[in-house]
């Protein structure tokens, strides 16, 4: 291989010769006016011929520097935009931009993401919030949604079975009987919007046909519901695995030991073409693995039979 000169000798020169200044260019590459002058002059030593002409305001190029010039600054845009092409795909292979709902984001993901992040050093997580169907036009990678069903087109891990059960503060649990569910239509009940029939589903199952009693609040967000019910305001009815970890620190409880086993489950969706990603599927595996910790966990506190998580 020819014998190159010497490279940072080259870049101060292509900067010099392209803003014709050798202070801009010590500007540009922030280093000192003195410096790029020594750069120059070790590579016209180099060379054995001048490179520029030094006017009063100005540097101007030789014939041999125009050649000089007309070669370096291609190359070195050639280089630069190969070191970016790099960059990017690294970047698509450490950074993930996931799209939750605001419930799972809050009450399961957040709480758990320090143990994947310290797992994952070189992996960074970019977090948005939606309730809307996966559009991965949107600039996502992955979308987590509660859901029966998933496009063959997409690619899917399941997460969570959503298993809903009634929670209270500790301090309102003695109020409903455990033996008898009609207790709750005489006390407060709680209502996400975005779940609108889950109590009148789980009464139904546990054998109450009466009306919702007329002490109902309503919120937008199943979040909302959850830091209600921890908070003494009422019954909710929200999705086990979303709130074990506040049942066993005790800042929730069960007041009736029924769960009711719905058919959609959290799943992480995303473009099949994005699987292989090293990021996606490392994110998608912790997630899964945290997902039947969480199973475990709901099934010991309802007293299931844990293989009942995989039906």
């Amino acid at each position: 291989m020819p014998q190159l000169p010497p490279l940072n000798a080259i870049r101060a020169f292509e900067a010099a010769a392209r803003l014709q200044s050798f202070k801009h260019a010590a500007e540009e590459l922030r280093v000192t006016d003195s410096a790029i002058s020594r750069h120059i002059a070790l590579l016209e030593a180099w060379l054995r011929v001048k490179l520029f002409r030094r006017l009063t305001r100005q540097v101007v190029l030789t014939a041999e520097g125009a050649a000089l010039f007309s070669e370096t600054s291609p190359a070195l845009s050639r280089i630069a935009a190969a070191a970016e092409s790099i960059s990017r795909v690294n970047d698509a292979e450490t950074r993930i931009a996931v799209s939750a709902s605001p419930t799972f984001t809050m009450r399961w993901l957040i709480p758990r993401l320090p143990d994947f992040l310290r797992s994952n050093p070189g992996i960074d997580i970019s977090l948005t919030t939606s309730i809307e169907p996966a559009d991965f036009m949107s600039g996502y990678d992955m979308a987590i949604r509660r859901v029966s069903q998933v496009s063959p087109d997409l690619g899917y891990v399941r997460i969570l079975d959503e298993l809903r059960i009634p929670v209270c503060h500790p301090s309102l649990k003695e109020r409903i009987n455990p033996e008898d569910p009609t207790t709750f239509l005489s006390q407060e009940l709680l209502h996400a919007r975005t779940s609108l029939g889950a109590w009148a589903e789980w009464l139904a199952e546990v054998g109450v046909t009466e009306g919702l009693p007329p002490q109902t609040t309503f919120f937008d967000e199943m979040y909302f519901v959850v830091q209600a019910a921890a908070s003494g305001l009422g019954f909710g009815i929200v999705p086990a695995p979303l709130v074990i970890d506040e049942v066993l620190s005790g800042k929730l409880a069960l007041p009736y030991p029924y769960a009711s086993r719905r058919a959609n489950h959290y799943h992480a969706i995303f473009p099949k073409t994005r699987r292989r990603n090293r990021a996606i599927a490392s994110f998608c595996d912790w997630m899964a693995e945290q997902g039947q910790v969480s199973a475990r966990l709901v099934c010991h506190a309802l007293d299931l039979d844990p293989s009942s998580h995989d039906s």
